[in-house]
């Protein structure tokens, strides 16, 4: 799509699902200059998020100041709408995102992508023989400390990368973790690609634990740990728990550390914080709704407009899926995974 083909210089925008996320979402596209939220769907009126909040379509679209589409044909049909957030649970990305591209629209699907690498395959190869877009929700990426980061490991200025941890303690209590997959599932994407997008090298072998800590009658896990080895050789590991909060001096509330031979780098959530409640988390850790922003600039702007590609592609979200998979077979097994 070339920019004089969109209405008024905005790519109309529309949501599949309005659920916690949606409010970023509809932020960031407040802020971006060349986009505009045209209309919601949801497949019911009135729904309960992941975090135990009451959703009310039409306050959403009051809100938003979007119209709401009684059935998701009258999205899918809408001529006003070059592109489509998939912000619905996981086990419907596949459908609706085939519904999209089908119907000749963009689409941003949340993390994670799909349920099976074969999923994820089946949308990039719909997407090609369309002609659109097909881009992963993968946030934490286009922060631009992050992408710092990548560039001192790209350019060797760190020398040969060593080790890569990434850490995530965010508490979450059981009346939130019961709505939700596990963290391996519904927080240690973001590891995944993260790892995938700073090293720029798929893992060789994994090992990996997990553990269900002070959860209630929650059975999915609510602790986990990975370690593997690049393909380079370098480490990696990669932490997440829903079981605490880290109030300590050096707090690793969301925390990356990169060593090389001849430097280092770290990014911290701790770095932004406002002492407010902000949806189940416990305080409001600025970074993280800039990434939702930088995310939808560098989707409209970057790739809608200027056709360039993501940072991260359905072959790293395919990836992804191959981590996690590789995580619980080998928690499942006791053994060391060799990808």
């Amino acid at each position: 799509m070339e920019f004089a083909t969109v209405n008024k210089g905005k790519v109309g925008i529309a949501f599949i699902g309005v659920g916690d996320i949606s409010e970023l979402h509809a932020h960031a596209i407040r802020k971006c200059d060349h986009a505009r939220l045209i209309g919601i769907w949801n497949y019911k009126w009135v729904d309960v998020s992941a975090g135990g909040h009451v959703i009310d379509v039409l306050e959403r679209s009051s809100k938003y100041a979007c119209e709401v589409y009684e059935e998701l044909d009258g999205l899918l049909g809408d001529e006003r709408v070059h592109a489509v957030y998939i912000l619905t649970p996981l086990d419907t990305h596949y459908e609706y995102a085939q519904k999209v591209i089908h119907a000749g629209k963009h689409v941003l699907v949340e993390k994670p992508v799909g349920r099976t690498v074969e999923e994820i395959i089946q949308l990039e190869n719909l997407a090609v023989s369309k002609g659109v877009l097909c881009v992963p929700g993968h946030n934490y990426i286009y922060e631009p400390q992050i992408k710092r980061m990548h560039d001192m490991i790209v350019n060797g200025s760190i020398g040969k990368l060593v080790q890569l941890s990434i850490y995530y303690n965010i508490q979450h209590g059981p009346e939130v973790t019961k709505n939700l997959p596990g963290i391996i599932r519904q927080i240690m994407t973001h590891h995944a690609y993260i790892c995938l997008y700073l090293t720029g090298e798929p893992p060789r072998t994994l090992s990996a634990m997990k553990a269900s800590i002070d959860n209630g009658k929650v059975e999915n896990e609510n602790v986990a740990m990975a370690m593997m080895q690049m393909a380079s050789g370098a480490m990696s590991l990669l932490q997440a728990s829903f079981a605490n909060d880290d109030h300590s001096a050096e707090p690793w509330s969301f925390y990356i550390k990169v060593l090389g031979t001849k430097g280092s780098a770290r990014y911290s959530y701790n770095d932004f914080v406002h002492n407010e409640k902000h949806t189940i988390h416990s305080h409001t850790y600025q970074s993280f709704p800039y990434t939702i922003e930088n995310l939808t600039e560098h989707f409209v702007t970057e790739c809608i407009l200027m056709q360039r590609q993501p940072l991260s592609t359905l072959q790293d979200a395919a990836t992804c899926v191959k981590i996690l998979d590789a995580m619980e077979n080998s928690i499942n097994r006791g053994a060391h995974i060799n990808l």
